[in-house]
């Protein structure tokens, strides 16, 4: 069910588009004015439709393992906060910070073994992973004359961060977490219209080339034959302040 969800929501998303950039224009709410601003800043939420293949062999080792029942990823939760600067009647720049997170969690119960491989009894688990990559992106982007659709393309530098916390009943509690980093290239077109002078609403439909790869621990050890896989289609919906 989540797989198909997955399609169609992005196209949901285009379908979505078009009506509403011709809602906007016949209302009167985009003019060539839109075009020439100085700063815009805004915050954007939503969801990354993403496979991230290696990760989800681990989960997969991990529930014919222990029988944990641990859900594959398929999406992921993504925020973001972005600037636009722009010179008059030009291409503005484009700055964006995003937050990309996904997590699950666990139980299952072990039998602990002794120096000389004899029972020490069993325990139980608790585990929580969670998988978080902070993309910043730098580029440019465009407002499409007469339309009120933004389109957008930047150069991505991203650092991941895996934390696994765990506790065992009536024991000890632990955490891991591992760190890597990647660089990659996103695209962006946003459809928008306005609930003021200075402020709009955007709907965001975007495409991000990223795996992040090298982790190592906070031990300096190498994670070999790891990468979290983010490529695929973002969706989500955003509001911003336009400085004229």
């Amino acid at each position: 069910m989540k797989t198909r969800l997955s399609i169609v929501v992005p196209f949901l998303m285009l379908a979505c588009a078009a009506p509403l950039a011709a809602q906007t224009d016949s209302l009167g709410s985009f003019d060539e004015g839109e075009s020439d601003f100085k700063v815009v800043l805004g915050v954007a939420g939503g969801l990354s439709l993403v496979n991230p293949g290696t990760l989800n062999d681990e989960i997969g080792f991990l529930n014919n393992s222990l029988d944990a029942g641990v859900e594959k990823i398929q999406t992921m939760t993504q925020f973001a906060a972005f600037m636009r600067i722009k010179p008059r009647m030009a291409p503005y720049m484009l700055v964006r910070v995003e937050a990309v997170t996904v997590s699950r969690s666990f139980d299952y119960s072990a039998v602990g073994r002794s120096a000389g491989n004899s029972s020490t009894g069993r325990f139980n688990v608790s585990s929580s992973t969670r998988w978080t990559v902070y993309p910043l992106v730098l580029g440019v982007g465009t407002t499409i004359p007469n339309t009120p659709l933004d389109a957008e393309v930047g150069l991505i530098y991203a650092i991941g961060e895996t934390t696994e916390t765990g506790s065992i009943a009536g024991g000890s509690e632990y955490t891991n977490t591992s760190s890597g980093s990647a660089f990659g290239l996103e695209g962006r077109i946003s459809p928008h219209f306005r609930l003021s002078r200075n402020v709009n609403l955007a709907l965001e439909l975007s495409y991000r080339s990223l795996t992040v790869k090298h982790y190592s621990d906070s031990y300096g050890r190498d994670l070999t034959n790891f990468g979290l896989d983010l490529t695929g289609v973002a969706a989500g919906i955003g509001v911003s302040y336009t400085f004229d």
